[in-house]
C-alpha cells in the first residue's frame, strides 16, 4: 500500500485514541442492549458446547463474543469488549483508506476524526452485535480491493491484494450475509479491466466461500446439536428462511428511505433507575448526516465530470450499501441497517472539502462535528441523566 511511516503513526495512534473513548464506562447500560438479548446467549452456548442458539445467522460473531466472555467473564465488559476491538480495526481501516485514497496526511486525519465523531462507529463499537465485526471486515477488504487495481505495485503484490480482499470479504460475510453486496463493484471492476480471470475466480469467489463455510466449523463442538459437516450446508437454507421469517412489528421499525434524514432513530437501551434514565440512542451525527449529503452531490457531479475513480467508489459504495434494503427480501428495517452506508459519509465529505478548496473551513467543520458528539454523548453512551432531561436532545418527536 506504501504508506508512509507517520501514516502508519498516525492511523495507529487515532485508533488507539478511539479504542480508550470505546472501552470508556463500557460496562453501561448494566443489562443486555438491543440485539444482544440474542447474540450474549447465542454466544454463552459457545462456551458451554450447547445449542445453536441464534441459528439465523452465521456463528464467526457469537465465538468472538463469547471470547470476550471467556476472556472477561459473563458481565457487559466480556459481553462488549471484541466488538471494541472490531472498531478498531474499522477506525484504522478508515485511516488506511483514506490515505490511499487522498494522499495527504491532514486529511487521513480529519477522516478518522470525522467517522470517530460521527456517532455510529462509537455506538456500534460498544455493542454486542453482527453489524460492527461486518463492516470492520468490509473495509478492509475494500483496501485491499482498491490496492489490487494500483498498477503501481509488483505483480505478485497486486496477487496478494487481491486475495487479502478475498478473505476478508469472506470474513465479512460470515459476520452477516449483507456483505455479499461487495461481490458486485468487485467483480465488475475485475472484469472490466480484464484480468487474469482464473485468479479472480479464485481470489473472489472460491476463497470467500472457504473461509466462509470454514468458519461454521464450531458449530461441530455443540453437543447438543450433533451437527455432521454435512449439516454446515444444508444450514444455509435454514439461514436464508430465518431472514425473511422476520416480520414481527417492532416499535423502532423504519424504512429504508427515512435513514438518509434519519427520521427514526433507535432507542438501544433506554433504563430507569429512580430519577434518572441511562440511554443509548443510534443516531447519526447530524453535522454528518446532513451535510453529507451535499457532500454526495459534489462527488457524484465528479464522476461525471472527470470520471474520478475514488469519486466513483465513495458514490457507488454509499447507494449501493444503502439502496440494497430497497429490494433485500426482510420484511422489517432498522436504522442500524443504515451503518455502512452512514459510514462512507466520511469520505464523501473528505471529497467535496478537498474539491471544493475548502481547506481551512474543513477544520471548522470538524470542530462542529465535535462539538455535537459532546452535546450528544450523554444519549451515546448510557451514563445517568435526570429522568425528563433526555427530552432535550429529542429534537423531532419521530426520535423518542
Amino acid at each position: 500500500m506504501g504508506l508512509s511511516r507517520k501514516t502508519i503513526l498516525l492511523i495507529t495512534l487515532v485508533s488507539f485514541l478511539g479504542w480508550m473513548l470505546f472501552i470508556f464506562a463500557l460496562g453501561t447500560p448494566l443489562k443486555p442492549n438491543f440485539d444482544e438479548f440474542h447474540y450474549v446467549p447465542a454466544a454463552k452456548q459457545f462456551l458451554n458446547s450447547g445449542k445453536n442458539q441464534n441459528w439465523e445467522h452465521p456463528p464467526l460473531t457469537k465465538v468472538l463474543i463469547a471470547l470476550g466472555i471467556r476472556i472477561f467473564g459473563d458481565e457487559p465488559l466480556g459481553w462488549r469488549i471484541m466488538s471494541t476491538v472490531a472498531g478498531v480495526v474499522t477506525l484504522a481501516g478508515v485511516g488506511v483508506l483514506g490515505a490511499i485514497w487522498f494522499g495527504s496526511l491532514s486529511v487521513t486525519l480529519w477522516v478518522m476524526l470525522i467517522t470517530l465523531f460521527n456517532h455510529l462507529l462509537y455506538v456500534q463499537s460498544r455493542i454486542a452485535m453482527l453489524d460492527t465485526f461486518m463492516f470492520a471486515a468490509m473495509i478492509w477488504s475494500i483496501v485491499f480491493f482498491w490496492s489490487s487495481c494500483q498498477p503501481k505495485h509488483t505483480k505478485s503484490k497486486l496477487r496478494l491484494y487481491l486475495y487479502l480482499a478475498g478473505a476478508t470479504l469472506g470474513l465479512a460475510i460470515s459476520f452477516k450475509w449483507f456483505a455479499v453486496v461487495l461481490f458486485l463493484p468487485y467483480l465488475a471492476s475485475y472484469v472490466m479491466r480484464k484480468s487474469n480471470r482464473l485468479h479472480g475466480a479464485i481470489a473472489l469467489i472460491v476463497v470467500p466461500l472457504v473461509i466462509y463455510f470454514g468458519t461454521f466449523l464450531p458449530l461441530l463442538w455443540l453437543k447438543q446439536e450433533n451437527y455432521s459437516f454435512w449439516d454446515i450446508f444444508t444450514l444455509q437454507k435454514l439461514i436464508f428462511e430465518g431472514q425473511k421469517r422476520v416480520v414481527s412489528p417492532h416499535p423502532y421499525t423504519s424504512s429504508w428511505w427515512t435513514w438518509i434524514f434519519p427520521i427514526r432513530p433507535i432507542w438501544y437501551a433506554f433504563d430507569k433507575e429512580g430519577e434518572i434514565v441511562r440511554g443509548v440512542l443510534l443516531i447519526g451525527n447530524p453535522m454528518v448526516m446532513w451535510f453529507g449529503l451535499l457532500s454526495l452531490i459534489v462527488s457524484f457531479w465528479h464522476t461525471f465530470k472527470s470520471k474520478n475513480s475514488v469519486a466513483r467508489w465513495i458514490v457507488g459504495l454509499f447507494f449501493l450499501f444503502w439502496l440494497s434494503w430497497a429490494i433485500i427480501p426482510r420484511k422489517v428495517h432498522f436504522y442500524y441497517y443504515y451503518y455502512p452506508a452512514g459510514m462512507m459519509l466520511s469520505f464523501s465529505l473528505a471529497y467535496a472539502f478537498l474539491k471544493l478548496n475548502l481547506h481551512k473551513l474543513k477544520w471548522v467543520y470538524l470542530g462542529a462535528v465535535i462539538f455535537f458528539f459532546v452535546y450528544f454523548f450523554p444519549v451515546l453512551s448510557g451514563i445517568p441523566i435526570p429522568s425528563e432531561s433526555f427530552r432535550q436532545w429529542m429534537w423531532f418527536n419521530s426520535w423518542i
